[in-house]
């Protein structure tokens, strides 16, 4: 473990972080807030001995029913990684689940062994409190990141969010959640200026790579091509006014040289110039003769 438990993975990132800043020191230093909505349910459902025994008796469950006429009903498969990041679709599966154990014989669909049925998913009433105060803590989560992937961390963000949960945080669980969730959002907009707002989750940048990934395909080879300034494209605004002012700022050799100067010959081109095609043959052929 790292500094005050913190992992060293963690610590390299903060320490890589520092040094940024010291170089550049307008720059802030913002956590994750989907990964911290999940150190806090986390944190939580460990310290719950009913969420143990949920997960394993969902984790008995599904091989017993996967492969039979209730295999429709299975638990979902939980993430091996991310796994507190995607909570949703179990805790939904649980009180899905309770509400049709719970329906009367007459109005459950056509079809269903009631006695199989309660055999093999008849403990979920013993969950039904639990799943009350699961539930609870998923609506938290999900409010506060629908919350925050719009507005960001502001001055304003712990108050809001304070005042928004009260409605939302109803059991003692969900309300604790809550408290360290709008505590962490103060604490992370305590440096934003007034009138400003920054990202709270790395997903819009994440996807941004993505989108920069797709754009580039098969053309990058392992690299980087001209093609990566459709990501800053695609982040604009565009209008044929704005296109009009780009073509006419920016010419075709000056596009060359920034290639040049911050991207370099590509992967594809220097292959090209190290192995150039042999007299006689056809780019892509092997190069060698037959007897």
């Amino acid at each position: 473990m790292g500094r005050a438990g913190v992992e060293p993975a963690t610590c390299r990132l903060l320490g890589g972080a520092q040094r940024f800043r010291e170089q550049h020191p307008t720059t802030q230093v913002l956590h994750d807030i989907a990964h911290k909505t999940a150190i806090v349910l986390k944190h939580e459902l460990l310290a719950d001995p009913r969420w143990i025994a949920f997960v394993k008796h969902c984790g008995q469950t599904q091989p017993r029913v996967k492969q039979t006429e209730l295999g429709h009903l299975a638990p979902p498969t939980q993430k091996v990684k991310g796994r507190y990041l995607n909570l949703g679709p179990l805790i939904g599966w649980g009180a899905r689940m309770l509400r049709l154990i719970d329906t009367p014989a007459a109005e459950r669909p056509a079809g269903l062994d009631l006695t199989r049925l309660e055999e093999k998913f008849g403990w979920i009433r013993d969950f039904r409190e639990a799943l009350v105060d699961w539930n609870d803590l998923q609506a938290g989560k999900d409010h506060m990141l629908e919350f925050l992937r719009v507005a960001g961390y502001h001055a304003a963000a712990g108050e809001t969010l304070r005042r928004q949960l009260e409605t939302v945080a109803r059991t003692p669980a969900g309300e604790r959640a809550a408290a360290r969730l709008v505590e962490f959002v103060s604490e992370q907009s305590s440096g934003v200026l007034p009138g400003q707002s920054l990202p709270a989750s790395s997903e819009v940048l994440e996807s941004l790579i993505g989108k920069g990934k797709r754009l580039q395909g098969q053309h990058s080879r392992g690299g980087f091509t001209k093609l990566i300034l459709g990501m800053a494209a695609s982040v604009v605004r565009i209008s044929e006014e704005k296109i009009c002012e780009a073509l006419n700022a920016v010419r075709h050799r000056d596009l060359l040289a920034w290639i040049d100067d911050h991207l370099g010959k590509s992967l594809t081109a220097q292959r090209r110039q190290a192995l150039p095609v042999l007299p006689g043959t056809k780019a892509g052929s092997t190069g060698t003769a037959n007897n």
